[in-house]
């Protein structure tokens, strides 16, 4: 899962997901410039769910989407006035998809979606829609196989990469569409298979303006530690600073510096079912050598969540 970098957006929306208790529709927001200030939890979504499809709308809105839930998952929400409004649903039920910022500069266009599950089955499929100014809309760049628990990353105004995922297996393959030819093609495979991974872009080195991709966690048999980076003037990944812990289930954003930070998730160390991670780890760049542990914490541990920036103006926080 990815948000684009939004600068000068600090306040953290965490929403849904999976608590101890089962799905939660609780949304909570976290001031990422203090650790000293307290910021009112938003209302409860308008129903529990998990692996939504999350991010803003054309008005700046904090907006979820879909669900595991088949009842629920085409339904749309966006927050405005103090509530959270419907709007136009998904053309299609899925849940666990990958989705990124629209790689079609050439239409009015805000948020593309691959695959996932659908009807609330681990079944996956590989339709695409794209969130434009008239709604959601199916696209004819279906990906080149069902995936689901990928996740997606915009290299260029008109190229995304899709890594990693599950189909019957768990694969390391990646996938590039150029939306001038609208044609996906095989991209470099990451070394390691992994799903339920997090994906975003990272500021090469403290010094840098150019910007990487890194691949987080994830699973594969077991939960994984191991990260990697790629390099698109190269075309070659290499290895990051690994995670403390192992974790999946989790969702990476884009900080305003240029590093990024993972939120949440699970970490399997031992035989018995972990609880969910309360943790927020930052990685300042990509050639740092070692993830951070902020003071900030989630109200509650929850997994399979929704997690973004926000513009500022639409919380309440206040120092304490």
């Amino acid at each position: 899962m990815f948000l684009f970098l939004i600068l000068g957006y600090t306040k953290l929306l965490i929403g849904l997901g999976l608590f101890d208790s089962g799905n939660t529709s609780t949304v909570e927001i976290i001031d990422l410039e203090t650790s000293s200030s307290t910021c009112s939890d938003l209302p409860d979504f308008p129903f529990f769910g998990r692996d939504s499809i999350f991010g803003l709308n054309f008005q700046d809105n904090p907006m979820m989407c879909g669900s595991n839930d088949p009842v629920n998952n085409t339904d749309c929400f966006y927050f405005d006035n103090g509530l959270w409004n419907p709007s136009q649903p998904l053309t299609e039920n899925r849940f666990s998809s990958g989705f990124s910022a629209s790689p079609y500069p050439k239409v009015k266009s805000k948020i593309f979606v691959t695959g996932g599950g659908h009807n609330g089955t681990l079944s996956p499929i590989s339709s695409a829609e794209l969130l434009t100014d008239k709604g959601w809309e199916s696209v004819a760049s279906p990906l080149p196989t069902p995936l689901q628990y990928h996740c997606m990353v915009l290299l260029n105004s008109t190229t995304v990469m899709a890594i990693g995922g599950r189909d019957n297996i768990t694969t390391a393959n990646t996938y590039l569409l150029n939306t001038e030819i609208n044609e996906w093609i095989e991209g470099p495979p990451l070394s390691q298979n992994r799903y339920q991974h997090s994906c975003g872009r990272i500021r090469k080195s403290k010094e840098s303006s150019k910007f990487e991709i890194i691949v987080v966690g994830g699973f594969n048999g077991s939960d994984l530690s191991s990260v990697e980076i790629f390099d698109a003037e190269t075309s070659a990944w290499r290895a990051g600073a690994s995670l403390p812990i192992p974790i999946t289930d989790a969702v990476l954003v884009e900080d305003p510096t240029g590093g990024v930070i993972l939120v949440g998730g699970r970490s399997k160390i031992s035989e018995l079912d972990p609880a969910p991670l309360d943790t927020l780890f930052r990685l300042a760049h990509a050639e740092a050598d070692h993830w951070q542990e902020m003071p900030q914490k989630l109200k509650s541990g929850r997994r399979y969540h929704s997690a973004f920036l926000i513009p500022n103006e639409n919380v309440d926080c206040s120092f304490h």
